[in-house]
């Protein structure tokens, strides 16, 4: 049985059709923290000007809980430097929950090296009950202290952790969900990452892993 889920925001998510590009309207993502406070009414703050670089969600896969060592969740780790703050994040993909799986299970968790975090914050890209296919955006940077959920400081390893997990784990189908890139981005393909020390942050995405904001 499905875990039952409240999922409350204002945002910026659309059905991808098959024939053209989805208009993200209505209501579904979330960011929630580790003491449990979550995103009201969130709406990006800015859209980033000039190219930056941004960590690409193109074939990422989401499949059980977060921490859970599973295999088909995607993990990235970012040496941002000691000292630093994630402080907010834009979102812009494409996600498929694979039936019997839910779009609105499929999350992102962002902390230190800690999964154990109490600053964490994790996305949940949907409150759609079903599978299927969705079109996500933040619609701009989301900016935690605006909302308010507070800054993810790193520890003294430097490390941003972020891993793409799932809510409830649907054990008949392997992964959960897939997540790909957007079909019309608002700032770019994938996460923007906005820190402290911002220059730290571009840095230290893989060049494999990059993907450039809209001029």
């Amino acid at each position: 049985m499905k875990k039952f889920l409240v999922l409350a925001a204002g945002i910026a998510v659309a059905l991808a059709g098959t024939a053209q590009a989805a208009k993200p309207s209505g209501d579904g993502f979330m960011f929630k923290n580790a003491r449990g406070q979550h995103v009201v009414s969130a709406r990006g703050s800015f859209v980033p000007s000039g190219s930056v670089p941004c960590l690409s969600a193109a074939g990422k896969t989401s499949n059980g809980a977060f921490a859970s060592g599973d295999a088909n969740n995607s993990v990235v780790q970012l040496n941002i430097g000691a000292g630093n703050s994630l402080t907010g994040v834009a979102v812009d993909a494409s996600v498929t929950a694979n039936d019997p799986s839910w779009l609105a299970e499929a999350q992102i968790t962002f902390s230190s090296s800690d999964t154990k975090d109490p600053n964490a914050i994790t996305f949940t890209a949907s409150q759609t009950e079903d599978p299927g296919t969705e079109e996500v955006t933040t619609d701009g940077v989301i900016m935690f202290a605006d909302v308010p959920l507070g800054d993810i400081p790193v520890g003294a390893d430097g490390i941003l952790r972020i891993e793409w997990h799932e809510d409830f784990d649907d054990t008949s189908v392997d992964p959960d969900a897939n997540w790909a890139a957007a079909a019309a981005p608002t700032v770019c393909q994938g996460l923007r990452l906005i820190c402290t020390n911002q220059s730290a942050c571009d840095v230290t995405v893989p060049v494999s892993l990059q993907q450039f904001s809209i001029d």
